[in-house]
């Protein structure tokens, strides 16, 4: 088995590293203490392409795939630990949408969290049954054409920012779990 990283591999992890030294280290500790991440890092994070690195060209992605990813997240990371769970919790949300979503989901949503001016959130964690998918307290229930989801989440990363959320709720008659994505701020999201 090769271990050895491409050079494309190489590239994207040296040039995630410069930039997280330029620009995301001086600023770790306000990053920290003020727990807010300047727009410049995001957009900026968007333009090299690492928060689109898993995904196709078409949806706003570099389509280098996952080592890329966690190999430029790493150097992102090691900057500050809290812009690399931004970079995370975003490509948790778009392998979500990107895995199971229409594609006229994945056109509206990915081009946006991949370039940094959106940012998706992953909702599954409940505060009186955890993360238990058999113990979901969210329930779905369908009108007409509509999925109307009624229930609480926590621990929710990233949930202060524009973009989609992949919300996981049971439906209410047989309790299987779904996911549905929901654009954040819509009504009823507090």
């Amino acid at each position: 088995m090769n271990f050895n990283l491409t050079d494309e591999q190489k590239l994207i992890q040296q040039t995630a590293h410069e930039f997280a030294e330029k620009n995301i280290e001086p600023i770790a500790f306000k990053i920290d203490r003020e727990n807010e991440i300047p727009h410049e890092i995001l957009t900026g994070l968007g333009e090299l392409g690492i928060l689109g690195l898993c995904y196709p060209e078409i949806y706003g992605g570099s389509g280098a795939g996952f080592l890329a990813f966690v190999l430029a997240n790493e150097q992102v990371a090691k900057a500050s630990s809290g812009v690399g769970m931004v970079c995370s919790v975003n490509n948790l949300g778009l392998a979500a949408i990107f895995n199971r979503g229409t594609e006229e989901q994945k056109k509206k949503w990915m081009p946006a969290c991949c370039s940094g001016t959106h940012l998706a959130s992953f909702a599954f964690t409940e505060p009186n049954t955890g993360s238990d998918p058999k113990m979901l307290a969210t329930k779905v229930n369908k009108k007409g054409d509509k999925y109307i989801l009624n229930g609480c989440k926590r621990f929710i990363s990233l949930a202060d920012y524009k973009g989609p959320m992949v919300v996981f709720a049971a439906d209410e008659e047989a309790g299987n779990p779904s996911a549905f994505i929901v654009d954040k701020f819509c009504p009823g999201y507090p």
